[in-house]
């Protein structure tokens, strides 16, 4: 599970922060 979140996390910073947003918006 740790390999799949940071596989996550390192595609999320390299969509840049708006994805960011609109994932913490999907999630809230």
């Amino acid at each position: 599970m740790g390999k799949v979140l940071s596989r996550l996390m390192k595609k999320l910073s390299a969509d840049g922060p708006k994805r960011i947003l609109m994932l913490g918006l999907d999630n809230a």
